[in-house]
């Protein structure tokens, strides 16, 4: 199986969401539980990373596949030995109000 790497932007995004979560519901099991789902749904993607849906823009420098967890989009690329997950969004976001045309961050 591929390694699963996370780059530092994907991380902000996910301890942003753990964050939000812990002060919104006021108990951080349920921020946990969401984290954990999220990294949960990437470990398939990393077997078979042809499922996430592929994103192409001309503005970027490369394209990415996203894979759906729950209500958070993650951006992800891929070669033979790792799946490299980029950015973590809330689907209502704008990605690129939010920084998507900065992934290589």
């Amino acid at each position: 199986m591929r390694k699963i790497a996370y780059r530092p932007r994907a991380m902000a995004d996910l301890e942003r969401i753990l964050v939000y979560l812990a002060v919104e519901s006021q108990a951080p099991q349920v921020a946990r539980q969401a984290a954990a789902k999220t990294i949960d749904a990437i470990e398939p993607a990393a077997q078979n990373p042809t499922m996430g849906r592929k994103v192409e823009d001309d503005r970027l420098e490369q394209s990415y596949r996203r894979v759906l967890s729950g209500c958070y989009w993650v951006y992800y690329t891929y070669d033979e030995k790792a799946l490299t997950a980029w950015r973590i969004f809330h689907t209502s976001r704008d990605t690129e109000s939010f920084g998507f045309l900065t992934l290589g961050s």
